[in-house]
């Protein structure tokens, strides 16, 4: 009935700051289109989206952000995290680069995040045979996408999300 993904993400320093949950309300891979001989990709965007009923039900559930931090015994950042509610872009490898940032920022102007997964998560989601799913993606800003990569936040983004999640199920199922 449900299919749910947790983790770490990207973020941009624009919308979002590194412990931010991110709730991905719809994704699609940036890296989709035709690359032209300049070098330019000219994008063939197919954006899958989330249940409207499980970001709903994250929106009502945002309150609880700060006990998870609290709780958390795990490196954190120094403040507690925001629910960021939007846009993120999947591409197949990790972005480390202001300049790779570019070539993807400019599809969606309210982008929030980047990862590896979501994407495909909510693409298997819509098009697998059976009973509709409901399919949320949520993730933790662990690094902003750029050269300054560092793995100290992954464990406790891992563990926010995760406590995230558990309490958007939580919600649905009573």
């Amino acid at each position: 009935r449900i299919l749910l993904m947790t983790g770490i993400c990207g973020g941009f320093t624009d919308s979002v700051k590194l412990g931010d949950v991110i709730v991905a309300e719809k994704s699609w891979d940036w890296q989709a289109g035709k690359w032209s001989g300049d070098g330019t990709l000219a994008p063939a965007l197919d954006q899958r989206g989330a249940a409207p009923e499980l970001v709903a039900l994250a929106r009502s559930v945002e309150s609880r952000l700060s006990s998870l931090y609290q709780e958390c015994l795990l490196k954190k950042p120094d403040v507690a995290p925001r629910l960021i509610v939007g846009p993120m872009v999947t591409g197949s490898s990790v972005v480390a680069s202001l300049d790779i940032q570019k070539l993807f920022r400019n599809q969606h102007r309210k982008m929030v995040g980047v990862d590896m997964e979501c994407y495909g998560l909510y693409y298997a989601a819509e098009n697998h045979a059976g009973a509709p799913v409901r399919v949320l993606c949520v993730k933790t800003v662990s690094d902003l996408a750029d050269e300054v990569k560092s793995d100290d936040l992954q464990p406790y983004g891992s563990n926010i999300s995760a406590g995230f999640a558990l309490e958007v199920l939580t919600r649905f199922f009573s």
